[in-house]
């Protein structure tokens, strides 16, 4: 429920939600829920409520999930909020495998540029075999995601440029019809 509040994207929900976020459950069900409906709302004022519980202490479930979170608000933002970025890149240092893992997910969602050399220092320094792997996945998915915005965007220019020369070429040609002789009597 509280994931499908956040998708209506309304201001009136984000009280609820904040309220919602500090009510325990079962294996964090409900906060879960709190943090996908953060951050489906893609309101930057949710960032410290999402922050604070990605902290050491919190509840490691809570903490994944918020964590995800926040890659998920960020990667509907280009370019991603620097805060995120930041809170992100720090949580890379952590000893416990599944926060790199969430921090991983996460960083993927964002494909923020920025990330790349916090994602080359956990690749050269970590031992584990599936951090690595993952980092290297997260790594090729940046930068492909990066080559198609390039490509996506010299298109967008070569489309320009062609209609532009239409234009131009319409132009011409409109200017050279008024020249021609309107009819011929003989």
């Amino acid at each position: 429920a509280a994931a499908a509040l956040g998708k209506t994207r309304r201001d009136s929900a984000l009280a609820p939600l904040q309220q919602a976020a500090h009510k325990p459950s079962w294996n964090e069900t409900i906060r879960h829920g709190v943090f996908r409906g953060l951050a489906e709302l893609q309101d930057d004022s949710t960032i410290p409520v999402l922050r604070d519980f990605t902290t050491y202490g919190q509840p490691p479930l809570a903490r994944y999930a918020a964590i995800r979170a926040l890659g998920k608000l960020g990667g509907e933002k280009d370019p991603a909020p620097a805060a995120l970025t930041e809170t992100l890149t720090v949580l890379l240092d952590e000893e416990q495998f599944r926060t790199r893992m969430a921090v991983l997910d996460a960083l993927e969602s964002l494909h923020s540029p920025g990330t790349l050399p916090a994602l080359e220092r956990l690749r050269a320094r970590d031992l584990d075999g599936r951090v690595q792997r993952r980092v290297a996945e997260v790594i090729e998915a940046i930068r492909s995601a990066r080559k198609q915005t390039d490509e996506v965007q010299q298109l967008r220019d070569d489309f320009q440029t062609l209609r532009e020369e239409n234009k131009k070429l319409l132009d011409r040609l409109d200017r050279l019809e008024a020249r021609q002789p309107t009819g011929s009597s003989t």
